[in-house]
């Protein structure tokens, strides 16, 4: 044969197309279908880890409100059969125990405000985004209320055995695996309620670069624009919910180092830079997209905590009169008009090597939660035993990286330290600036 050989990988609409080349002439084609790829790769735990490793702090949620002693959580955890010591060591969560119970106060405060202001307003339908491991599907379809979780394929293909158990409701109860700055999930999970929605968060948009964060409300308006409802979240300013819980344990000094401890904790757990864009912008923003916010005090005086059994009389009395001073965000449309970008293509890559032992990869559409697990995979599979010395990303055609994507790159960068990228529009250069890839990586 003369010349020399390439071989391109091209990955598109589940199927995988391999180009055998000489030179210029492709001489051999092979096409694979990737349904069957995909599926497994969303049940291997260790690249879903690494694509996302906060998804572990979900369990410990899940943990502390049973902990707490709220039922439905109690049901679950005996049913999903987690191991509680790995899920606290992946949690990254303190040993003290009076920690433990500061955070089962808080968790189960905000869990139970949240399902209380759905319930006060009449919603017959729910979207909990980012719902981890929450058990509030279960409380609701027992309500009678439909309930749609929304998070990684990973935690909702756990949860699915969940929804087959308790399916015996009066409302539904489901799960659907979504990225919440993918517009096209977000409307496509939505899409299966009928009338108005409660969305839910809790604690997600703590963890959101300013791009994502911008990215996930423009999709709230549109949800709330063509279906109607409200959003519900106490991720908006300084997480008052937090102080206030610990606050019923601790003394203020003990307070501040608690939650200095859980930051560091939270940094540990997510190696991508965090701007805490929600603190600095999330009101600014809120106003920018024709949101308008209503403050509701967190604790109703009808309401006894499960806590209750865990925690002191006094301690008790602090915890409620500490979440009578603070609130929660019900947020809903101002401005009837889409904050939508029309940009975003379907996912592919394609690789090839040039003749210096490198390596080429174009990357189209979004480089997010559902797509970068594709990446990793290829990463994993096909590029680290290869010995490449140098790789080189083209996203001359990319529209939008997630933190999930900013992680593959970071595990390639890892194994081949030679690594760019190229044509780069100025939306994601400016995601490189947010984060400090732009410091990391040559672009």
């Amino acid at each position: 044969m003369v010349g020399y050989f390439r071989q391109y990988v091209i990955i598109a609409n589940d199927t995988e197309w391999t180009y055998h080349s000489s030179g210029t002439s492709v001489i051999q084609i092979e096409r694979k279908e990737r349904h069957n790829m995909f599926s497994k790769l969303t049940n291997n735990h260790d690249i879903m880890e690494k694509v996302n490793p906060v998804f572990n702090t979900a369990k410990g949620t899940l943990l502390m409100l049973a902990g707490a002693g709220v039922d439905e959580a109690i049901r679950y955890l005996d049913e999903l059969n987690f191991s509680t010591d790995e899920i606290v060591k992946k949690a990254g969560q303190g040993t003290s125990n009076n920690v433990v119970v500061a955070l089962e106060c808080m968790q189960e405060m905000r869990y139970s405000c949240i399902n209380s202001v759905v319930m006060e307003r009449g919603f017959k339908n729910i979207m909990d985004i980012a719902c981890g491991y929450s058990p509030r599907g279960l409380k609701m379809s027992e309500e009678g209320i439909n309930y749609i979780g929304c998070d990684l394929p990973i935690v909702v293909e756990e949860l699915r055995r969940c929804d087959e158990t308790f399916k015996e409701h009066s409302g539904r109860l489901e799960h659907i695996a979504i990225d919440a700055t993918n517009t096209a999930s977000v409307q496509k999970a939505a899409s299966s309620l009928d009338g108005p929605i409660a969305i839910i968060t809790e604690g997600l948009l703590t963890y959101f670069t300013e791009s994502e964060l911008r990215a996930f409300l423009k999709n709230i308006k549109e949800v709330l624009l063509q279906h109607g409802g409200c959003y519900i979240s106490c991720d908006f300013g300084k997480r008052d919910y937090m102080k206030a819980a610990i606050k019923s344990i601790f003394d203020e000094e003990g307070t501040d180092k608690v939650i200095e401890s859980l930051s560091n904790a939270r940094n540990n757990i997510s190696d991508i830079k965090s701007d805490y864009a929600v603190m600095r912008l999330g009101y600014d923003l809120l106003k920018e997209y024709g949101l308008k916010t209503e403050k509701v005090v967190f604790y109703r005086d009808d309401f006894e905590p499960s806590v209750k059994n865990i925690i002191s009389k006094e301690q008790l009395e602090k915890l409620k009169d500490n979440f009578r001073k603070i609130y929660i965000d019900v947020i809903t449309v101002e401005e009837n008009k889409s904050v939508l970008d029309d940009n975003d293509s379907e996912f592919s890559f394609t690789s090839s090597c040039d003749g210096e032992n490198g390596l080429n990869i174009l990357v189209s559409g979004r480089l997010d939660t559902i797509t970068s697990p594709e990446l990793l995979e290829f990463f994993e599979t096909e590029v680290k035993e290869a010995n490449f010395k140098s790789v080189t990303f083209d996203f001359s055609n990319l529209s939008y990286i997630s933190s999930a994507g900013l992680r593959v790159l970071l595990i390639y960068k890892k194994c081949i330290d030679n690594l760019k990228v190229i044509n780069a529009n100025d939306y994601i250069s400016g995601i490189f600036e947010q984060t400090g890839f732009a410091d990391i990586i040559e672009c």
